[in-house]
């Protein structure tokens, strides 16, 4: 995805490639051959980011609403149903406040809304929906509050991560790893947030190794560009993984 000035109005266009099994693409396509060279995502607003996820992507328009597409089996579109077929092309993700980040991880999606609270919904086999339940997907987005309220948000491939307003770092899902920061690691994993000491504060947080912002094997970078100067570095990182940095 690229992100360009447009008549002095920063809009977000959105090229894709690579596999499209599930429509992860978004031009209305699934199934087919994979997408060797960058398409346009059709019908999207202006667009301010966007979270590519194991098997589905993300987009937030410029006025705080979600858009996804893609594989939907465990709900992570969250138009409030699960299904084997896969969502195509873009679909505004209802009931929503206004937000203003977005997280996708491999089966589960993040929002945090402007208030500081942070919606999850999408696959709940490790707990990474954070409501304190495992193994009941979440079809529909489903609120989660830390204390002080969500100041940053980061979807990793079964786990969830948000930094407080105040600082602290908290975490929940799957912990086979030790990615939840609790001193342990095996099959317990964490279904609320979980506070990680660090002995100090944190600004930001990473779910996964260092990169651009990539799906499993759909590739959507985002770029910022203006008029007559040179696009600026790409601007999200992450990539998915069962790693915390």
């Amino acid at each position: 995805m690229a992100l360009r000035n447009r008549q002095g109005n920063p809009r977000l266009t959105a090229p894709c490639w690579g596999n499209n099994t599930y429509g992860q693409i978004g031009t209305g396509g699934s199934g087919s051959a994979p997408q060797g060279s960058p398409v346009q995502v059709p019908g999207l607003p202006a667009i301010k980011a966007i979270s590519a996820g194991g098997y589905h992507s993300l987009a937030l328009d410029a006025s705080g609403s979600v858009w996804a597409w893609g594989q939907n089996s465990y709900g992570q579109i969250g138009t409030g149903s699960a299904s084997s077929v896969p969502q195509a092309t873009p679909v505004q993700v209802p009931g929503l406040p206004p937000i203003k980040a977005i997280s996708a991880g491999a089966s589960h999606s993040m929002a945090l809304d402007t208030s500081g609270v942070i919606w999850v919904w999408g696959a709940s086999s490790y707990g990474q929906i954070g409501n304190g339940s495992s193994g009941i997907n979440q079809v529909r987005p489903t609120s989660v509050i830390v204390p002080g309220g969500a100041a940053a948000i980061s979807a990793g491939w079964h786990h969830s991560l948000a930094v407080s307003t105040g600082g602290s770092v908290w975490s929940w899902g799957r912990n086979n790893y030790g990615q939840i920061g609790n001193g342990t690691s095996g099959t317990t994993n964490r279904t609320t947030p979980y506070q990680v000491a660090l002995g100090g504060t944190a600004a930001a947080v990473a779910a996964g190794l260092p990169g651009v912002d990539l799906g499993l094997q759909q590739q959507c970078p985002a770029r910022q560009r203006r008029r007559g100067r040179r696009p600026a570095p790409d601007a999200r990182v992450r990539v998915d993984t069962d790693q915390l940095l």
